[in-house]
């Protein structure tokens, strides 16, 4: 009766294996976003290169996995406060967000390079069949493109650099209420490339590598306390390894 158990469960466990190694598979991507601000006639641009690992898993239950892998844009506007592009925002999966998601632009990325899934892809038995195959047309792509504003991140920016508790919001539409008169956001693209990731974070937010080791929000509490800026953000929005 042992051996018998015995056997079935070793059965069991080299049929899992023999599924689970099969059926997942993951391919990758990655996209550059640029910001031009036009500070009183001077214009200033920065970027930043994210990669972005697409998993899909069928274990236990089917699921699209997302991981990117990189850092925020930090742009110096040149009044002495810095403009911060986040890996998402904070109301991505809300009605009516601005379709970033959670952790990757693949919305905006389709969007802004006209791609859709086939008729085929869309009826397939399989309903990871239309991401597959946007992501295969979708890494095929180069060259930049224009994105509306309301398709980017978080926007933030602090009011002491050195301070992640004096984080806020910034209005892509009104840089001038948190930069000062005359200074706007000029242009915003997106695209498909293979440069490398942007690295050197650290060196404009001195205090986040202290709290993302401590999985801190930007508060310094572990979980949020309250409705505030600080108590929504975590250390991830700003860099993913």
């Amino acid at each position: 009766m042992i051996c018998r158990r015995f056997l079935i469960a070793l059965s069991l466990v080299a049929l899992c294996a023999s599924a689970c190694s099969g059926a997942d598979s993951h391919t990758s991507y990655r996209y550059k976003l640029t910001l031009v601000v036009n500070n009183n006639g001077k214009l200033i641009s920065g970027y930043n290169v994210v990669a972005v690992r697409v998993s899909f898993l069928h274990t236990l239950q089917e699921s699209i996995d997302r991981q990117p892998k990189g850092e925020a844009l930090v742009l110096e506007v040149g009044t002495g406060r810095l403009l911060v592009a986040t890996l998402r925002n904070k109301d991505s999966n809300m009605p009516g967000s601005r379709g970033w998601g959670e952790n990757a632009p693949f919305g905006v990325l389709l969007k802004a390079y006209g791609i859709e899934a086939s008729a085929a892809a869309k009826n397939s038995k399989d309903w990871m069949a239309p991401t597959k195959e946007n992501l295969r047309r979708l890494q095929r792509q180069s060259g930049p493109r224009p994105i509306p504003f309301s398709s980017l991140p978080d926007l933030l920016t602090f009011a002491n650099a050195d301070d992640p508790n004096t984080v806020q919001l910034v209005d892509p539409n009104n840089l001038a209420a948190s930069f000062g008169r005359g200074v706007t956001l000029q242009s915003a693209t997106i695209e498909v490339t293979d440069e490398q990731l942007t690295r050197g974070i650290e060196k404009k937010l001195p205090w986040l590598p202290e709290i993302k080791k401590n999985g801190w929000l930007l508060s310094g509490a572990r979980f949020p306390q309250s409705e505030s800026l600080p108590d929504l953000i975590h250390g991830l929005w700003f860099k993913q390894d």
